[in-house]
């Protein structure tokens, strides 16, 4: 590996100079790279060392630009069966904030500062939870250019932007969580078509994706549905008429809704009360919590954790937490020091 200063002459006869950094790459490959300045040059040699010892390099002029990288990602999702809806979301963040400033960059020029600077520009342009969306969009388009070998490492691995939560409204019971009775009233108001879907969706706490590509699942209420449900080649349980998947809007607006206004389960407008099927996850999450005498499960906060699916226990504690009971701490710490044998005297 070398760098050396380059001089030429164009067709004018106007004297040029370049620095030049000539490699070998891990798979013996021999590579150049030109730089106007020779620190720049200098730096790239240094990198190129570090990544070739790694087995991590890609040259620039083997590398594809973002844009096509992003392209790439998005024909894999449509392949997959992703909904329509999910792949028109992650085009728009591709089309509306990945490719006006990262687009033209070749995937092998990108840094870790670089994808920290794209991060504060989402923040400095977009909401919080819009930037944290499109800069997870940019991982998976990097970590499916790493699937291909198009890359040799995904950069934006380390970036991150965490929710803010400090301002964010705790859920209340009644108006972000459905009520034992609101559920009761809205599962009883269901058409024999959904009934199955929402009891489901209250009383196993999956998630809407999950309740739309859910395997064989016997329980009482889906032995009935079994038997009216449309056959399907993915053996879906919850499919349209035609045995395809249901997309989420349609399950929203044949389902949840008409269960609502006819159990009366609405907003001072009349409207609906709770929009999405999430609420019926945060029901079950309630459920688990609340005390057997309120008509819950009362299971700790671990086994809670699990049964949602959450990847940590911070996760469950700091959406829930403030939903497990409390006992009189006063009355706990009391009956604490007399077991140890200890009075006030």
């Amino acid at each position: 590996m070398s760098v050396r200063r380059r001089v030429w002459k164009t067709k004018s006869g106007e004297s040029r100079a370049a620095w030049v950094v000539a490699y070998a790459d891990q798979a013996g490959t021999q590579r150049i790279a030109t730089f106007a300045k020779k620190r720049d040059a200098e730096a790239y040699e240094a990198q190129v060392q570090t990544e070739v010892r790694a087995g991590v390099h890609t040259a620039v002029g083997a590398s594809i630009t973002v844009t096509e990288a992003a392209e790439g990602w998005l024909r894999r999702v449509e392949l997959e069966g992703r909904e329509r809806i999910t792949v028109n979301t992650y085009r728009g963040h591709v089309v509306l904030h990945i490719a006006p400033r990262l687009g033209h960059e070749r995937l092998a020029r990108l840094t870790a500062p670089r994808i920290e600077a794209f991060r504060d520009d989402l923040l400095r342009a977009l909401s919080r939870p819009m930037a944290r969306k499109v800069l997870i969009t940019l991982k998976a388009i990097l970590r499916d250019a790493m699937r291909r070998g198009t890359v040799a490492q995904n950069v934006a691995t380390s970036v991150r932007i965490d929710s803010n939560k400090r301002h964010q409204p705790k859920l209340e019971v009644g108006r972000d969580i459905p009520t034992p009775d609101e559920i009761r009233r809205i599962v009883q108001a269901a058409s024999d078509r959904w009934r199955p879907l929402l009891v489901v969706a209250a009383f196993a706490g999956l998630r809407a994706s999950e309740l739309r590509g859910l395997g064989p699942f016997v329980i009482n209420t889906l032995r009935a549905w079994k038997l009216a449900c449309p056959r399907s080649e993915r053996e879906l349980v919850f499919p349209t008429n035609s045995g395809r998947i249901s997309h989420h809007k349609s399950i929203i607006r044949s389902a949840l809704i008409p269960a609502q206004l006819a159990a009366s389960v609405v907003t001072v407008n009349g409207r609906a009360k709770y929009p999405g099927l999430h609420a019926l996850r945060h029901f079950y999450a309630s459920w688990c919590i609340n005390r057997k005498v309120d008509g819950g499960l009362e299971l700790p906060a671990k086994v809670v954790q699990a049964r949602l699916g959450h990847s940590s226990i911070v996760m469950t504690l700091d959406t829930y937490g403030h939903l497990f009971p409390r006992g009189d701490d006063g009355a706990e710490l009391a009956a604490a020091e007399r077991a140890l044998g200890l009075q006030a005297t």
